[in-house]
């Protein structure tokens, strides 16, 4: 049993990113956020103790299993209010995933997208207050939300990467891509926006339609093509090169419109979320000589949630 537990989860619409203080130690995991009806034949015993979550009537599965051969009814998470509405089935994931029970859970801390903290923060914030998985209620001893981006920058100046008085952060998730501007290490709304539809699904949305010549290559499954570079037993890398150098143009364009001359006075630019190693490769010369890619970029957002929920520190 563990004694305390700190959860801090970064839901994303491409992958689930936990860090989990236990017992004065941080772990961190990362799995993906692919969400499905399970068919019945997952209804018995063993599956459902291993792999199942029972929420509001319907059993589910999540990650791996979600993306099996044998699932039909995979669930679409690119709609604003789906990290929202299915928040307590991705914490049960979490939990089960750093082999901790939820009734162990204390302070929880989650994040949402930056536009969409302001109108979902206070209603999640509800949810999350005491929900029931599986036929557990939990009841967390604290709730946090804090805002994607801007907690992987507030991750960064902890962690000494935040250099300077004026930086920028892009962090680049599954569905979006959120600037933060950051003044003597801290977060700040002005100049900070979030790119809607410009995050790595937008990249996977392209190779899917490019490898579903005479298949069906579904989102989910491109987005995993595009780490492992292999397609029925086929190496697609051409494909995927291409795919990931169009999404950079892509990104490089709406920067340069939005922010064009204040990038030369910036003392640092960091590229952080799943997308980061993805795409920093990918950049023109002029921007990749100056842009640096974060520590361990995919948990950065949960790092700065469990910062965050620890008090005061100096960024």
């Amino acid at each position: 049993m563990h004694e305390t537990l700190d959860l801090s989860i970064d839901i994303g619409f491409s992958n689930i990113k936990i860090v989990a203080g236990i017992n004065g130690s941080i772990c961190s995991k990362v799995f993906s956020s692919a969400l499905a009806i399970a068919p019945q034949s997952s209804d018995n015993s063993a599956v459902t103790a291993t792999e199942t979550y029972l929420f509001d009537g319907k059993i589910y599965l999540c990650g791996k299993p979600a993306i099996s051969p044998h699932v039909r009814e995979q669930i679409n998470c690119r709609s604003n209010d789906h990290i929202v509405r299915y928040a307590p089935v991705y914490i049960a994931a979490a939990a089960r995933s750093a082999n901790v029970a939820l009734h162990e859970i204390g302070a929880l801390s989650v994040g949402l997208p930056f536009e969409m903290h302001r109108t979902y923060s206070q209603v999640l914030r509800e949810i999350l207050t005491a929900f029931t998985v599986n036929g557990e209620t939990v009841t967390p001893t604290q709730v946090n939300i804090f805002c994607q981006g801007a907690a992987a920058a507030f991750a960064a100046g902890v962690e000494g990467e935040m250099q300077g008085k004026n930086g920028l952060l892009f962090d680049i998730g599954g569905n979006t891509m959120i600037a933060i501007a950051v003044a003597n290490g801290i977060p700040v709304a002005l100049g900070s926006q979030q790119f809607s539809k410009l995050g790595m699904l937008a990249a996977a949305e392209q190779l899917s339609r490019a490898l579903s010549n005479d298949t069906n290559c579904s989102l989910i499954k491109a987005a995993e093509v595009i780490k492992t570079r292999q397609y029925q037993g086929q190496n697609v890398s051409a494909h995927v090169d291409k795919a990931l150098s169009n999404h950079a143009e892509s990104i490089v364009a709406i920067l340069e419109d939005t922010y064009g001359g204040q990038v030369n006075e910036l003392d640092t630019i960091l590229l952080s979320g799943g997308g980061a190693d993805c795409i920093c490769p990918y950049l023109p010369a002029k921007w990749s000589n100056r842009i640096k890619v974060q520590t361990e970029p995919i948990t950065a957002n949960a790092r700065g949630y469990f910062y965050r929920s620890q008090g005061p520190r100096e960024a």
